[in-house]
C-alpha cells in the first residue's frame, strides 16, 4: 500500500473516531436536555400557583401594595430564568 492511501485511510479511521464521538455527545446532549425538561416541568406548577397568586394579589391591590406585587412577580420571573434560562458559554 503506498504512503498515500495508508494516510487517506488514516485520515477516514480518524474521521469516523471524531464521528462517533460526535454522536456520543449528541446522546448526552440530548439526555442533559430532558433532564432540564424534567426539572422545568416538575417546578413549573408551584412557579404557575405563585404566578395566579401575584395575579390575584394585583387584582385586589392598589398603589403601594401592587408594586409590591409586581416587584414579587418580577423576582420570581428572574428566579426562573436564572436557574432555568440558557446558559452563557
Amino acid at each position: 500500500m503506498t504512503d498515500l492511501k495508508r494516510k487517506l485511510r488514516d485520515e477516514l479511521e480518524d474521521l469516523k473516531r471524531l464521528r462517533d464521538e460526535v454522536r456520543v455527545q449528541a446522546k448526552l446532549g440530548e439526555a442533559e436536555a430532558k433532564k432540564l425538561w424534567d426539572r422545568v416541568e416538575g417546578q413549573w406548577p408551584d412557579v404557575e400557583k405563585k404566578l395566579r397568586s401575584f395575579e390575584a394579589q394585583v387584582d385586589e391591590a392598589s398603589g403601594e401594595a401592587a408594586h409590591r406585587v409586581l416587584k414579587a412577580t418580577r423576582e420570581l420571573y428572574e428566579d426562573v430564568r436564572r436557574r432555568f434560562g440558557p446558559k452563557s458559554r
